[in-house]
């Protein structure tokens, strides 16, 4: 093999190599870049109260530790007056597959009464497993606000706070008003009508985790070009060398091979 032919081959081996590299990492930047799709919203959870008590405030808190045995809801009804009497029933009625844990505060059926002591009714719930509320993937977190019906006297306000959302405050909850939005915790105030306050989804942006998604994709493409061009070209490359190693030496367009006698010449 000439120098020339040698120096060719190794040029087109360097292309193959630079090819898989790129593309092995385009393919490596591909996995480890999650998707905003790679999470399942969570279901609606309803809220019902009934009172003989003015209620002003419904409060629905949830609490998810971090070891994640299950979460924590917390219902305190306030009502218009300190030293009024009386008693609430709170029912909820939990998504599909979701169950209650017993513990000693709590017990495993969604439907409570308590009475109000200086001013307030105070419920409380353990939820198996997680994502009962809200749902996060680095780039978006999503929260699902729960429906309430209340029946007695007032129209009051829904209070609604979740904690355990992580980096919480690196979210941007413009789909929804907040009222305090912490490092872990997010809160939101719903009006009723006539006692009613729908379901309502908020989103949160992590727009400086998205700019890294969106710039990601945007590298894993330009790797994956340049990686399909360098095989390419390798493949190019070696057709070019081990063409010419089949030719006789020197041969090309328009030469004579080495041995071939002289031409003839007019006489």
């Amino acid at each position: 093999m000439h120098r020339r032919q040698w120096a060719a081959y190794k040029f087109a081996i360097f292309l193959m190599l630079l090819g898989v590299v790129l593309a092995g990492s385009a393919l490596w930047l591909y996995l480890i870049t999650p998707s905003a799709n790679q999470y399942v919203a969570p279901a609606l959870t309803s809220v019902s109260v009934s009172s003989n008590v003015k209620v002003d405030v419904v409060s629905y808190r949830i609490f998810r530790p971090q070891q994640h045995k299950g979460e924590r809801i917390y219902i305190d009804l306030e009502a218009a007056r300190p030293s009024a009497s009386g008693s609430a029933v709170v029912q909820i009625s939990l998504p599909h597959g979701k169950t209650f844990l017993a513990c000693r505060a709590c017990g495993t059926t969604n439907s409570r009464t308590a009475k109000f002591v200086h001013g307030e009714a105070k419920y409380h719930w353990i939820v198996y497993g997680t994502r009962l509320a809200w749902v996060i993937n680095l780039d978006t977190a999503e929260a699902v606000l729960p429906q309430l019906t209340y029946t007695g006297p007032g129209n009051p306000l829904l209070s609604v706070s979740y904690r355990g959302i992580h980096n919480a405050n690196a979210y941007d909850w413009n789909t929804l008003a907040t009222t305090l939005i912490q490092k872990d915790l997010v809160a939101w105030t719903v009006p009723t009508v006539n006692g009613y306050a729908q379901a309502e989804v908020a989103t949160g942006v992590n727009h400086r985790v998205d700019h890294i998604l969106v710039s990601n994709g945007f590298l894993t493409a330009a790797l994956v070009g340049v990686g399909a061009g360098a095989l390419l070209a390798s493949i190019q490359e070696a057709r070019q060398v081990f063409s010419n190693r089949n030719r006789p030496d020197g041969a090309g367009p328009g030469t004579q091979p080495p041995n071939a006698g002289p031409s003839p010449s007019n006489t």
